[in-house]
């Protein structure tokens, strides 16, 4: 590759062997420190939809997100989201609720599954993440992505 995206610079030996002036490419930045690794901006936009949901529902609301999926697996991200929301984050033992959830529903019709409120009881919390990020960092890191954002759709 000619990136390295490990490195977070272009590998002057392809270049090279290529014959790719290195002038010619574009500068890229790390944002790591900043808005985290790209995998994770999700956490930003989901504390975008939380907002907007908070909007709707009333502040005062107390939220806990339960989440699943691939993504959750990662400690680092489930923090992350935890920090950027303010609110609890739980991770159930089985990740992949939403294929579980699909797998019941096609076992309800065929008459294999108990009543949802039978089968909802077998929901358990493998961990739960609280916020333990001050809320002056929050508020930046949040300012930024909002300006990236806003940036972002100035350009299109």
């Amino acid at each position: 590759m000619l990136f390295d995206i490990h490195k977070a610079e272009w590998d002057d030996e392809l270049l090279l062997l290529f014959d790719i002036p290195k002038a010619i490419l574009p500068h890229v930045t790390d944002s790591f420190g900043e808005l985290g690794v790209t995998d994770h901006e999700v956490c930003f936009q989901t504390a975008d939809l939380i907002e907007a949901m908070r909007g709707d529902w009333g502040a005062s609301a107390k939220t806990v997100l339960r989440v699943d999926g691939g993504m959750v697996a990662s400690d680092w991200t489930m923090q992350r989201l935890a920090d950027l929301l303010a609110a609890s984050v739980d991770r159930p033992r089985v990740l992949e609720t939403t294929a579980l959830g699909a797998a019941y529903l096609a076992g309800l019709q065929a008459g294999l599954y108990p009543p949802p409120d039978v089968f909802a009881q077998q929901w358990a919390l493998e961990r739960r993440f609280t916020s333990t990020m001050a809320a002056a960092e929050r508020e930046r890191k949040l300012a930024l992505w909002r300006d990236a954002v806003r940036r972002t759709l100035k350009k299109t």
